[in-house]
């Protein structure tokens, strides 16, 4: 009787998902880099695809994920072979009048992992191979209202 229940449970929550109507998006990022970051990059630059899911009357899940280019400035190109970043957000969006229509504010939270590729740098007798570093960090949070 479980199984039955839970299997009938399961269609019912999956009829009402897709009963829903779930939105792609594709965009660009654009980036201008801001601080030390400033001092070393002067654009940042990608695509990126976003997910909606309503799950309310006015209430949306939302995911958005994106591979961004880095653009150094050329003081410090002999020091960066590729810089690239990774950014996830997950957040909520909140239409003010009807669901995916109209006024909407929107928040987000998430990661972003940045790699780094180093040049072989030749020194005559030794030789510096070149290296890959990544590291992840909190996206902080951002809030939209449009």
């Amino acid at each position: 009787m479980n199984k039955v229940l839970l299997s009938i449970a399961t269609v019912a929550l999956a009829g009402s998902t897709m009963a829903q109507s779930p939105q792609l998006s594709f965009g660009a990022d654009i980036g201008l880099p801001l601080g030390d970051f400033g001092d070393v990059a002067s654009l940042i630059i990608g695509p990126s695809v976003g997910f909606e899911l309503p799950v309310g009357d006015n209430l949306g899940v939302t995911a958005q994920v994106g591979y961004d280019f880095v653009s150094v400035k050329s003081d410090f190109k002999d020091f960066f072979d590729k810089y690239s970043m990774i950014p996830f957000q997950a957040g909520l969006k909140y239409y003010f009048t009807e669901q995916q229509m109209g006024a909407y504010g929107h928040a987000q939270i998430g990661i972003h992992s940045s790699s780094v590729t180093t040049p072989e740098i030749d020194l005559g007798l030794v030789k510096v191979p070149s290296e890959t570093t990544t590291s992840t960090n909190m996206s902080w949070p951002s809030v939209l209202v449009t």
